[in-house]
């Protein structure tokens, strides 16, 4: 009974030594090498893959083995992107009864530039999309992971999930355009693609917005999301760009503002915008425009600038119908006058 006893603790020890290896440092193997690479060219047959040994680390509270390979890199004809790592999970009995197969792999980039990540998707499909948004994107970086499951027969499933971030990108939309500093997180799942935490300058007015999410149906795609920008004085440029469009008579000499909206719109085939609505609350600081009106006679003593301050607005626009409903200071004279008004067309 002793000896069986110590052979027993023996075992045990064993045992533990062994799950408590497998648990910290793993195994490495090339045997699912080529189960991996067969997924991969789901995505396209001519992708390429170039796989290391994979660790293969114990995890035995779930009675699963986790497969991770570091250092990878996908190929297709001469273009190449670097890849941080590749994981699966893999059922301790079917690997017992030799049944294993991958059902599942999470794909983790390395910070990519973006440039030479949509050059790398034009080798796959040259589409003028992508050739567009090559020539448009100055610099910036992207991180991402994906999630993918695969049914019996080893086709992707439409579960598949895209999570990432873009850091520091610039684009240039042509002369007037510019996006500077663009930063967010993303998800991307089946017909659904959101945008969190997204912050971006735009002609060096800051903006920001927590959410931006676009649904796709039947190839149309509806958009939704918040945008606001802190207290910001526009520049000529931006005043031109802007406002003059819109309000063409209307000369401005300084305007400073706060603005938060939320807005949705559709897009149809054939690059078509409809269904926009805006609901706008715009707090403006200072507004200053040249006094052209011939009120002397009645204000004697007005100023050479009409300046209006402080001037809360709520601004509203759906199906052809615009509003805007506001009030706060006037300074005409020498004393600031309190001023309401309601705008409709």
């Amino acid at each position: 009974m002793k000896i069986f006893f110590k052979i027993f603790l023996a075992l045990i020890l064993i045992i533990l030594i062994a799950i408590s290896y497998l648990s910290i440092y793993g195994i490495e193997t090339d045997k699912f090498n080529s189960q991996i690479t067969e997924k991969i060219k789901k995505f396209d047959k001519n992708l390429e893959i170039e796989l290391k040994e994979i660790k293969l680390i114990l995890d035995p509270f779930k009675f699963k083995l986790q497969a991770k390979t570091i250092g990878t890199n996908l190929k297709n004809q001469s273009k190449k992107i670097e890849i941080e790592n590749i994981k699966t999970q893999l059922s301790l009995k079917s690997l017992i009864e030799g049944k294993f197969s991958i059902e599942s792999l999470e794909i983790s980039s390395k910070s990519l530039e973006l440039k030479n990540l949509i050059s790398f998707l034009r080798s796959f499909q040259n589409i003028p999309e992508l050739f567009l948004l090559e020539k448009t994107i100055k610099k910036g970086y992207l991180i991402s992971k994906i999630k993918l499951d695969f049914d019996s027969n080893g086709n992707i499933k439409n579960n598949y999930e895209i999570n990432g971030l873009i850091k520091d990108a610039e684009l240039n939309v042509l002369k007037k355009y510019n996006f500077k500093k663009i930063n967010l997180i993303f998800n991307y799942k089946k017909n659904n693609f959101l945008v969190k935490d997204l912050n971006f300058k735009f002609n060096n007015i800051e903006f920001v917005s927590d959410k931006v999410l676009i649904k796709e149906k039947n190839d149309n795609f509806s958009v939704s999301g918040t945008l606001a920008h802190k207290k910001s004085e526009l520049d000529k440029r931006n005043i031109n760009l802007l406002i003059k469009p819109f309000f063409p008579n209307f000369e401005i000499e300084k305007i400073l503002l706060t603005s938060d909206n939320d807005y949705s719109f559709e897009v149809k085939k054939g690059f078509k915008f409809t269904n926009f609505k805006i609901n706008s609350d715009i707090l403006i600081h200072q507004l200053s425009v040249p006094n052209n009106l011939k009120l002397k006679k009645f204000f004697p003593k007005q100023k050479k600038t009409i300046s209006f301050l402080n001037q809360k607005l709520k601004l509203q626009y759906e199906k052809n119908n615009f509003s805007i409903q506001g009030n706060g200071n006037l300074l005409y004279q020498n004393k600031n006058d309190d001023i309401e008004y309601f705008f409709k067309k």
